[in-house]
């Protein structure tokens, strides 16, 4: 009975883990900017002067998927600064690559993995078309007082979390980034369905758990 009582509430604390998407605001395009559908897209990843080394490795890391992401689209991504159809801005709002012996051991958002982004998409006028924050966590572990179900030395396989990972990242953390551009891509892609823009490889956009 208490297995099963310890069982309940791990499931329930892991549910609030995912990606989620919120404050979404969408304006349409006005005719004269966007006359035809766009093709071309600047990526601009930002983040906080000074921020911490996961920051500055998730500003990285964002700005390479969110880039080869759209490449795949056939659009043409093109260098920040220079002309083009429309802007996809990001701003890092916080990163962490989290902990998971303290995830299992402590939980309560102890060792919680995170990124969080605010999103939006101009034309190149500067004009938003589209705004959300994404914010994607590991959520909260039961730690070690509903530990019956773990493995003991479950808490305690850092060495092999995420090692070699590029950029220095951790799995956590690169399991954030991973689903944070893939709700990325499926805003852009609602966004472009609204207004009748073919949008490559719509059918291939992921579902995240627990988003």
């Amino acid at each position: 009975m208490l297995r099963a009582v310890a069982l309940g509430g791990a499931l329930l604390l892991a549910a609030c883990a995912g990606t989620k998407v919120d404050n979404l605001v969408s304006t349409a395009p006005a005719p004269a900017t966007l006359a035809a559908p766009p093709h071309s897209i600047a990526v601009v990843v930002t983040a906080p002067r000074g921020a911490s080394r996961d920051v500055a490795r998730t500003q990285a890391a964002l700005a390479r998927q969110l880039s080869q992401m759209l490449a795949s689209r056939d659009f043409t991504v093109v260098p920040a600064g220079e002309v083009s159809d429309l802007v996809l801005n990001c701003r890092i709002l916080a990163a962490q690559s989290g902990n998971k012996a303290l995830r299992l051991l402590i939980g309560y958002d102890a060792g919680m993995a995170q990124v969080q982004v605010d999103v939006a998409l101009n034309d190149a006028t500067g004009r938003q078309l589209l705004g959300f924050q994404t914010r994607s966590t590991t959520g909260s572990m039961p730690g070690a007082v509903a530990g019956l179900m773990f493995p003991v030395n479950a808490a305690f396989d850092l060495a092999t979390t995420g090692g070699g990972i590029a950029l220095g990242i951790n799995q956590d953390l690169a399991a954030r980034i991973g689903e944070t551009s893939y709700r990325i891509d499926g805003q852009l892609q609602g966004y472009f369905k609204n207004q009748g823009w073919s949008y490559e490889g719509m059918q291939t956009v992921a579902s995240i758990p627990g988003g």
